[in-house]
């Protein structure tokens, strides 16, 4: 493990900030069809009374 750790490289800010935006762009992604399947099933469930 401690071979590992010296082989490994820090990461530059560059790479950080781009990986950084690819996870929040997936999460909103996840979020959003989330947020719009819950509301497809809320209008389909409530149907005329």
């Amino acid at each position: 493990m401690y071979q590992t750790l010296l082989l490994a490289k820090k990461t530059s800010k560059d790479d950080y900030l781009t990986h950084l935006r690819f996870i929040l762009l997936g999460l909103g992604v996840v979020g959003t069809l989330g947020f719009i399947i819950k509301i497809l099933g809320e209008f389909l469930t409530s149907g005329p009374s």
